[in-house]
């Protein structure tokens, strides 16, 4: 309402007549319905029936078509867990790879510098073979210790501590 309308009805008789057309609205006109035949109340339980099997079909179909969703959600699930996988199996064949190709150049560099350095010491190392002292050989051990028993026995030394008048001249 405007405040001019305001201006001639009360506050008090506002309210009543706000109610009294809320009430008039609310009941309308009432015209009273004819009555059923007894062909159109079973048609409407049998619509009704209908609509109730109907009803019963959607919510199956519902319930049937929400387990297809769930068990693709789970494939897709298992799916993700296994391309998840294989990136990080990619991602660990891909730093084994980065670390081979840092470290190959560094070994490959190593083995070079000790070839060299063993080529390098070849010839010192034949050198010294050659001029080192070797064990004697079993045939002069055998002649060596054979001229030492035929000299001590032609020649019979002495005993300590008692030397022989020919030894004494000298």
């Amino acid at each position: 309402m405007t405040r001019k309308a305001r201006k001639w009805i009360p506050a008090s008789n506002a309210s009543w007549i706000g109610l009294s057309a809320l009430a008039l609205c609310s009941l309308g006109c009432h015209t009273p319905q004819p009555a059923l035949s007894p062909r159109q109340v079973d048609e409407l339980l049998s619509m009704s029936a209908q609509s109730t099997a109907a009803s019963r079909e959607l919510v199956e179909h519902d319930a049937q078509s929400r387990e297809a969703w769930l068990a693709l959600y789970g494939d897709r699930q298992t799916e993700v867990a296994r391309i998840h996988q294989q990136q990080d199996q990619l991602e660990a064949d891909r730093r084994a790879l980065a670390q081979r190709r840092y470290i190959t150049p560094v070994l490959a560099a190593a083995v070079e510098q000790l070839g060299l350095l063993f080529i390098c010491l070849l010839p010192l190392l034949v050198v010294a073979f050659l001029l080192w002292p070797g064990h004697p050989q079993a045939e002069h051990e055998v002649v060596s210790a054979y001229l030492v028993e035929t000299l001590i026995q032609e020649r019979e030394l002495p005993r300590l501590g008692h030397s022989t008048s020919k030894e004494r001249s000298k």
